[in-house]
């Protein structure tokens, strides 16, 4: 066997995976599945459940786990990155021994190489994203049920059924294949030694247990499943839409967002004939499948169907991303349709030769056969080269080009701005980082989410910057995400030093600034004493515009408390927390953003705790309490 072929595949699946690991997406839920993953490899916790999911419901903990192995190694974005690329370029090798074992040598090298080569496939393989893992496991669960269900084997049944528990407990998208699972074993019921299904059903439940254990400690969370299916279901062709969608490379486009997708197809030749052709391959594959009924040829068309099927009808939104699970099935059914009909052009070749006469005059029959068969596989590697090219095209033009609503900020830039405001932290000696941006909460807020990874182990806060800007004692350096945020303003003024790294094209940068130390901070107007509030807190002084800000200063850490302002006005009012509580520090100024419009005098200013809304007073020089408020006025 020539192995030359299978080589340059793979070869061309791993640079395509693995190649330029710096133009990736680390957005929100890359980010705090990094964080995850690169708490078990510290040996800080061991995850009894993943990032949060559509549903309401946590995800499993075993893509945490998985993600974790790199990083014990090596802990750092690019680890867990190039660990699942790698895993996927593993993926389209078992592809191609799985294809060469059950339908021929032709088929797999077609199937392998469309594989290599999809699309979104590739995209789905090239960052840490929890369903980017499920190709190989996937595979793994059909690897089985072939073994199990063609070849016979023994146990092979239980390895299904644990590749089933962990292709669930990677997304739950896999539940398409619990109804599908239960088919095969109802149509090779012969076959079926229960004794196997027993160990693995036993095994499976054995990998959901810590899931399990976090459930029974954490009840309310399950809540989310009752109103889940208490929603109204709905049917329509998404689930084919998006299936078709995959196996075609339609829409890949998409990626470079609504505004600067039309710059990217101007610049790249028309291949949907090439999408096309794949498409059309995959559903003659289809129909040789179901014509020959072959155990093998219903395990693959069922697959294939199985998610389809099972997401027509649905109750909560459907993504492309939710058939991952049918790769790299139609590509299989495409090498099954190139090599039937190669097959058939070699057979109808074969008579051809026997009819014909020793006329010098003519080309052999079966040489024209041969012909033509290596122009089918010719066909074949010039589409799987054009939707390479196009994808690289791709890759590079969302590297350079801003995409809002598309792909995100490559991770190498990310991880640029964060090595500056490492350097910057250092050379300066400051305490800390403030990352000042839309937000403030890593679970909820994805700047938030995505700097709380890329600053592990550093001393860093987050500062919601349309809400406030903090000042702390002892100074600092500041991130500031890209955007119109009202501290900005403040942290420009303040600044010692600042500087904005740029992005991609047409892409707002982020900017990094250095706070001094003792920072002089006077405020336009004073609040008269007494001012000191009972948890520690002093109200310093209100600047009227851009923005109604009342500043003031931490001067102990209270008892674990959240507080929010109030600002009453004659005809206005603006309640708000200020800057959470949790991320106070003795001596931290603040200047907190509040819309008091109309602005009318005189303005009392005060806190609450929340949420029992119970009054922090004023107390006096003696300690005592004085006022429930401070008073502002021209």
């Amino acid at each position: 066997m020539n192995r030359l072929p299978v080589i340059l595949i793979i070869f061309t699946a791993a640079l395509l995976r693995l190649g330029w690991p710096g133009l990736t997406e680390f957005k929100a839920d890359e980010a705090r599945l990094y964080s995850l993953a690169l708490s078990m490899a510290e040996y800080k916790s061991f995850a009894l459940r993943g990032i949060g999911s559509s549903l309401g419901l946590p995800n499993f903990p075993l893509s945490v786990w998985l993600f974790s192995l790199p990083l014990f190694v090596w802990k750092h974005p690019y680890s867990a990155t190039l660990f699942v690329a790698a895993l996927n370029t593993l993926a389209v090798y078992v592809c191609y021994r799985l294809t060469r074992r059950h339908w021929g040598e032709a088929a797999a090298l077609v199937a392998a190489l469309f594989f290599a080569v999809s699309p979104w496939a590739v995209i789905y393989s090239r960052k840490i994203w929890a369903q980017d893992l499920l190709p190989l496991f996937v595979l793994a669960y059909i690897g089985a049920a072939l073994a199990a269900f063609v070849d016979k084997r023994r146990w092979a049944l239980a390895m299904h059924l644990v590749a089933l528990a962990c292709v669930v407990q990677i997304h739950l998208s896999g539940l398409a294949f619990v109804p599908l699972t239960a088919l095969w074993l109802i149509v090779f019921r012969r076959d079926v030694r229960w004794r196997e299904v027993a160990v693995g059903v036993a095994a499976a439940a054995l990998t959901a247990l810590p899931f399990g254990i976090y459930l029974l400690g954490n009840m309310g969370n399950t809540a989310a499943v009752g109103g889940l299916l208490a929603r109204k279901a709905s049917i329509d062709p998404d689930s084919l839409r998006y299936s078709w969608m995959l196996l075609t490379g339609a829409d890949i486009h998409s990626l470079a967002g609504p505004q600067a997708f039309g710059d990217f197809l101007r610049s790249v030749p028309n291949i949907d004939p090439v999408r096309w052709l794949w498409g059309v391959l995959a559903v003659a594959g289809l129909a040789v499948a179901l014509y020959r009924r072959r155990p093998a040829d219903l395990i693959l068309v069922s697959w294939l169907a199985a998610p389809i099927l099972f997401f027509i009808r649905h109750s909560t939104p459907v993504f492309p991303h939710y058939f991952i699970v049918t790769l790299p099935a139609g590509y299989m059914l495409a090498g099954i349709a190139v090599n039937a009909f190669a097959d058939f052009l070699t057979a109808k070749a074969r008579r051809a030769q026997r009819q014909e006469t020793n006329d010098p005059s003519r080309t052999p029959a079966l040489f024209r056969g041969s012909r033509l068969r290596g122009s089918i596989f010719a066909l074949a590697i010039a589409s799987a080269a054009a939707q390479a090219g196009v994808w690289l095209a791709l890759l590079f033009f969302v590297g350079r080009v801003a995409t809002p609503n598309g792909f995100g900020t490559p991770l190498g830039m990310l991880l640029n701005v964060a090595d500056q405001a490492k350097e910057w932290r250092l050379a300066r000696g400051a305490p800390e980082i403030l990352l000042v941006g839309k937000g403030d909460d890593p679970q909820v807020d994805e700047f938030a989410a995505v700097t709380d990874s890329l600053f592990h182990g550093l001393p860093h806060r987050f500062v919601d910057g349309a809400a406030a800007a903090v000042l702390p004692q002892g100074g600092a350096v500041v991130v500031i995400q890209s955007g119109d945020f009202t501290a900005r303003g403040w942290y420009e003024k303040l600044a010692e030093s600042a500087t904005c790294l740029l992005l991609r094209e047409h892409e707002i940068g982020i900017e990094l600034l250095a706070v001094p130390p003792s920072l002089a901070l006077q405020p336009a107007h004073a609040f008269a004493e007494p001012r000191l509030l009972a948890n520690g807190v002093e109200l310093l002084g209100w600047e009227a515009a851009p923005a109604w800000t009342v500043i003031w200063r931490v001067g102990y850490i209270p008892p674990a408390a959240d507080y929010h302002f109030f600002n009453h006005a004659p005809s206005a009012q603006a309640d708000g927390v200020g800057y959470p509580s949790r991320y106070w520090r003795d001596g931290d100024r603040v200047l907190s953003f509040f819309d008091l419009s109309p602005l009318a005098w005189p303005v009392r200013v005060g806190m609450y705790e929340f949420p029992s809304v119970t009054n922090v007073p004023v107390l006096d020089a003696m300690g005592n309490p004085y006022s429930d408020a401070v008073t502002a006025g021209p």
